[in-house]
């Protein structure tokens, strides 16, 4: 049960990452007088917020008590 919750957290983690990744992606456009929402900023976000989600559903459901 303890590694099914490492893999949780990891799996939080890693939409946490895409996230951070989409959010300094849209800065460094936005810095050099692109168009900031281009790019790889929108496909990163439906990936990582989703993940994000279901990262904090299944730490939840696994949390050892």
């Amino acid at each position: 049960m303890e590694s099914l919750f490492l893999i949780t957290v990891v799996i939080f983690f890693l939409g946490v990452f895409f996230i951070g990744l989409s959010g300094g992606i849209f800065r460094w456009r936005a810095l050099n007088n692109k168009k900031a929402w281009e790019g790889s900023v929108i496909p990163l976000l439906i990936v990582g917020v989703p993940i994000t989600i279901i990262g904090l559903i299944f730490m939840y459901v696994t949390y050892p008590f």
